[in-house]
């Protein structure tokens, strides 16, 4: 039998965070509960079980980390570096195009009740804030008023997967919608836990609703690409800088990683730059036909498009030999 009060005990000595606790103990009751004895060649045995009922390596590492922190409190040496699965990336297959974004975002709810229609706002304010600041589902889900700063222009994070606090600026695409978000809120808690008359995971949204409304949303858009999860948004985010060739450094900043290994792992996605820089080859350039050429320009200036209202419009036209670029600006 293992030792949960005393296991709950050390993670709390270590600092560890109320939810991460939480999960921790209720991971260990489900290996206590199909693992008769904690050995090395039982836990074996489990894990290829899930293994062969089409669990996923990242599924069984979660099990695996939890399994070598209650080795290091019960002292069971054999388990304390037990090897994690090898995990390929497949951060490409996770991400979503901006385009998908902007359609996932767009959607309106099913029905016209006033409680499925404030649902849906609270969760659609969630997903905005995910896609356009990189931040985790559970940083998002624990925003508070007084973590909003409107007058510098940031999110103030204190509850973050490392414990270290860091800022997050306020995308300002959403900056006006959140200020009249925030304004009924009956508490300071941004997205609280109330559909359902539930009060989880400290009374915000947890990870069995977010994970459930993102699928909804990705079925009703007809999305049938495998891997994508919620944290498909922040993949995407971190990556579409990457493309923009911002600062490693400020990517790794706003992302809330330790290492800067971790942020690294997204510039293999990247590969606008080498379609940008084979285009440079001077047979390849003399070779591309004007076409294309008009066809690029204009499609890095729909880059800068700010909505459907023709703030910027263009097109490009062919006749008599000549190729024309019309491009208009409306100036707010």
């Amino acid at each position: 039998m293992t030792d949960l009060e005393g296991y709950r005990l050390y993670l709390i000595r270590k600092n560890c965070k109320p939810s991460t606790i939480k999960a921790n103990v209720r991971t260990l009751i489900l290996l206590e509960k199909n693992v008769n004895n904690l050995t090395k060649e039982n836990i074996d045995a489990f894990f290829l079980k899930l293994l062969e009922s089409g669990k996923q390596a990242t599924y069984i590492n979660r099990l695996i980390g939890v399994l070598r922190t209650y080795a290091d409190f019960a002292g069971l040496e054999e388990l304390r570096k037990y090897k994690f699965l090898r995990v390929r990336n497949n951060f490409k297959k996770s991400t979503m195009s901006d385009q998908e974004i902007e359609a996932f975002l767009a959607l309106k709810p099913l029905r016209e009740d006033s409680r499925t229609q404030k649902y849906w706002k609270r969760m659609t304010m969630f997903w905005k804030i995910c896609a356009f600041t990189a931040m985790r589902m559970g940083e998002v889900a624990h925003l508070t008023i007084d973590t909003v700063d409107f007058g510098q222009g940031i999110f103030f994070l204190e509850d973050t997967k490392t414990n270290s606090p860091r800022v997050v600026p306020i995308p300002g695409n959403i900056e006006k919608e959140l200020k009249e978000y925030i304004v009924p809120l009956e508490n300071e808690k941004l997205f609280p836990s109330t559909y359902g008359g539930q009060q989880l995971s400290g009374g915000v949204i947890d990870g069995v609703a977010w994970r459930y409304d993102f699928q909804k949303r990705i079925q009703k858009l007809g999305i049938k690409r495998k891997n994508l999860t919620p944290y498909s948004l922040r993949h995407s985010m971190i990556t579409r800088l990457c493309e923009e060739d911002v600062n490693i450094t400020k990517i790794m900043k706003l992302a809330g990683h330790k290492r800067i290994e971790t942020t690294l792992k997204y510039t293999h996605l990247v590969y606008k730059d080498i379609q940008e820089a084979i285009k440079k080859h001077p047979l390849i350039r003399k070779s591309s036909s004007p076409q294309e050429k008009v066809k690029y320009r204009a499609e890095r200036i729909k880059s800068w498009e700010l909505d459907k209202d023709e703030d910027l419009a263009y097109e490009y036209q062919e006749g008599n030999g000549w190729l024309r670029l019309d491009l208009k600006v409306k100036i707010k």
